[in-house]
């Protein structure tokens, strides 16, 4: 596949395998003593109080919305292509596993962030639904 913007230029030398074998080793792929050391070197490097590490992107949007307490009225911004889009969210809500009902298309002009199935976190997804500020 010819990728016009790459999703990343991994070379691993020799380290970085052996760092990942030490994991595979340790039988721990997550949660384990490098997670918690990750996690710690972190939370120095930023100083904040709390840090844990998750197991994608999803999960981490999830954990920041809970985290931010994200409401109706606040304000989302998005980068995407060289623009800025600005969203003021209507409503937020969690809903089952498999319900992909507000991912419907209704020309409706709007941001729906959704969760994948955020594992360890509960049986619900969250869904934030954000209409287009107008300046």
């Amino acid at each position: 596949m010819n990728w016009v913007v790459p999703l990343s230029d991994i070379k691993f030398g020799t380290e970085e395998k052996a760092a990942v074998q030490s994991v595979l080793d340790s039988g721990w792929l997550t949660m384990g003593e490098v997670t918690r050391t990750f996690e710690e070197a972190f939370s120095l490097y930023t100083s904040a109080k709390y840090c844990f590490a998750v197991s994608n992107a999803t999960v981490a949007l999830h954990m920041a919305c809970l985290a931010c307490g994200i409401k109706p009225g606040d304000e989302v911004i998005v980068y995407w292509d060289g623009a800025e889009y600005d969203y003021r969210v209507r409503e937020t809500f969690t809903v089952e596993p498999d319900d992909e009902t507000v991912l419907v298309r209704d020309g409706e002009d709007r941001l729906t962030l959704y969760t994948c199935r955020p594992r360890f976190l509960g049986d619900t997804r969250t869904v934030v639904v954000a209409e287009p500020v107008t300046r």
